[in-house]
């Protein structure tokens, strides 16, 4: 761990890239009905992040702009391999499987990151980190509605192996954002420098996918017809739910190993079920509620315990 920075401080820091992922969803459905596909909204969130992040370093420090070209591989792998490829599989597997099951195998993420890293990197699974796990993974099946409507997904049509590939590898793909920065810290890389070229890669891999030209006539469109407030939801888009997100999740993650960074990342999915009651006033029954607290359990018992260095 850096000097300086205690497990808690650096699990806060995780909680705080969490909570921005977590208000994800806000700005999405501000979005999606202005005409924005989902993969347009993956690039506005990419390169607004990354000019943000950008701006920060020139202002900041720009020596965290240079990285050594045999370096590359990390961010293109946390850019591209991890953040690109998590989002378009992601949305294929909602397009395949209920919005209910996607999210939970998504939620695969930590059990990837625990086993990767126990191989990668040596660290040890105990029966803490299990508990943790299974607690999580539980609780996020509860949170999203999986628990208790199992007989739903019986049903045809609602189960398929292409939905369940893509889920699956929605949250293998998620999970290597943790293994590939790991890979760049350790190269003494610092968090916003991993954050910024992420966000870059990522941006030049869903203009591929997604046609900035496009976009940038839609978004004028929508200026004309309804004023400038879908520029502040892009820009709560990248800045908020993308740089600020990434950005505390790899300096929470300098100071953590990887599995409980990636099991304390699943904040997120009680802060996206908070703005989804209090903002949006969806349904909330009493599983989804043991869910939450299965969540949170999971996640204090991962940090109440003996501190060690890292």
């Amino acid at each position: 761990m850096r000097a300086g920075r205690s497990r808690i401080a650096s699990a806060i820091l995780v909680l705080a890239g969490a909570t921005c992922w977590g208000v994800t969803g806000l700005a999405n459905r501000m979005l999606t009905p202005l005409g924005f596909t989902q993969m347009e909204i993956v690039f506005i969130r990419s390169f607004i992040g990354a000019l943000a992040l950008f701006l920060l370093l020139l202002i900041i420090d720009r020596s965290l702009l240079r990285v050594r070209i045999r370096d590359l591989w990390c961010f293109l792998g946390t850019g591209i391999v991890s953040l690109t490829v998590f989002s378009f599989s992601y949305f294929c597997a909602m397009q395949e499987l209920s919005l209910s099951a996607a999210a939970v195998l998504l939620y695969t993420a930590p059990i990837f990151v625990t086993l990767m890293s126990a191989v990668v990197f040596r660290e040890r699974i105990n029966a803490r980190k299990v508990l943790s796990l299974v607690m999580v993974f539980g609780g996020a099946a509860m949170m999203c509605g999986l628990v208790g409507a199992a007989a739903n997904l019986s049903g045809a049509g609602s189960i398929s192996a292409r939905g369940i590939g893509f889920g699956l590898l929605s949250g293998f793909a998620y999970a290597l954002y943790t293994i590939f920065s790991r890979f760049a810290l350790n190269r003494s890389y610092r968090p916003l420098t991993i954050a910024f070229y992420t966000l870059l890669f990522a941006a030049i891999a869903s203009a591929i996918l997604a046609n900035p030209i496009e976009i940038a006539a839609r978004t004028a469109d929508v200026v004309n017809a309804s004023g400038l407030g879908v520029i502040g939801w892009e820009l709560f888009m990248g800045i908020i739910t993308c740089s600020a997100a990434y950005a505390f999740y790899t300096l929470g993650l300098a100071g953590l190993e990887n599995g409980p960074a990636s099991i304390i990342a699943t904040w997120e999915l009680v802060v996206a079920t908070l703005v989804s009651i209090f903002i949006f006033t969806e349904p909330f029954g009493a599983v989804n509620l043991a869910g939450m607290v299965l969540v949170i359990a999971g996640i204090v018992i991962m940090n109440v315990t003996k501190r060690k260095r890292y």
